[in-house]
């Protein structure tokens, strides 16, 4: 059957993450996610690469606002504690991520396909593109329905996706201020009760 938009869309996105893939998560070279530095040193386990250079360079620079409640705080050193137990080894390869993948950051080319701009790119398990997809509105359900059935998720894929989008809504709270604590409080507390 013909696939629409978002369904080729989801299924071009998940061979795109198949078939890039590399042996270490991280870049080349340091980027950014908007404008907050995005440190890409390679490293060759993924829980180690997601606690040090995600979570904990985005509660890095929450300890200079004001709004970083010690509630937070603490949420966010408890899950980087359990990180390991809660994100630790898919056994997937590491795979090239847009790294900041919602839909203001696609075009649609001449043919009808999307086109990514925008990205915050670097090597890491794929679900962590899908948080953020997933994140502020997503972009219906044919796309994820294809993209798996390109590539079908691991078990526990839905668990794992919400921990990645901790790493976005910390982002957003550093960028765009305290609207977004309470989203990031909530978030931490369903993940960790």
């Amino acid at each position: 059957p013909r696939l629409n938009f978002f369904e080729r869309f989801g299924q071009d996105l998940a061979r795109m993450h198949r078939d890039l893939s590399g042996e270490r998560f991280g870049f080349h070279h340091d980027n950014y996610l908007g404008c907050t530095p995005q440190p890409n040193q390679w490293t060759a386990v993924w829980c180690d690469f997601w606690r040090g250079q995600r979570l904990g360079c985005q509660v890095e620079l929450l300890q200079r606002k004001t709004y970083a409640t010690p509630e937070l705080q603490g949420l966010c050193r408890e899950l980087m504690e359990q990180l390991e137990d809660r994100i630790g080894g898919t056994g997937e390869p590491a795979c090239l991520l847009h790294g900041d993948l919602w839909s203001g950051n696609f075009l649609v080319d001449e043919q009808g396909s999307a086109v990514l701009i925008d990205p915050a790119v670097y090597y890491g398990e794929r679900e962590a593109d899908l948080a953020m997809c997933r994140l502020f509105g997503g972009f219906g359900a044919g796309f994820y329905r294809s993209y798996e059935d390109e590539w079908p998720f691991q078990p526990e894929a839905a668990r794992r996706i919400e921990i990645y989008q901790v790493y976005h809504l910390l982002n957003h709270l550093n960028l765009f201020g305290a609207g977004y604590l309470s989203d990031c409080i909530d978030l931490l507390r369903r993940i960790l009760r």
